[in-house]
């Protein structure tokens, strides 16, 4: 299983964001979770722990972390041009938020870009 996390800061509003799929690209579960305001960081580290922990809670035994956070120790960093789900899910106008939400809510827009992917695009580092 592959972990993609992500964290936003915007003045007084906090979030985090991640998604979790499986070798071939499917969805095993996703969240998105609003919080406390507090340093930039502590949210993405927050963000890759819930992710771990949601993902022990699927059945995970390996687990592949991308986290566009500089803070990341032993976690291949991703660009945010490639971290498109995790970082549409910490948005604060995400549309669906929960600890654990369903693949049946997930918004079209998560949806195409886990087909994109999946596909294997290339993503340019703007």
């Amino acid at each position: 299983m592959k972990l993609n996390s992500d964290a936003c800061l915007k003045g007084e509003e906090a979030a985090i964001g991640g998604i979790i799929r499986d070798d071939a690209s499917r969805i095993i579960a996703s969240f998105a979770v609003k919080k406390e305001p507090k340093a930039i960081h502590s949210l993405e580290i927050d963000a890759i722990l819930h992710g771990i922990f949601l993902a022990r809670n699927h059945k995970a035994t390996k687990l592949w972390i991308e986290s566009d956070s500089d803070v990341a120790v032993n976690i291949s960093h991703i660009w945010r041009e490639a971290n498109g789900a995790a970082d549409l899910l910490s948005k604060h106008d995400c549309q669906v938020k929960g600890e654990d939400i369903s693949n049946q809510c997930l918004p079209s827009e998560l949806l195409i870009i886990v087909l994109s992917d999946a596909n294997g695009t290339l993503y340019e580092r703007l």
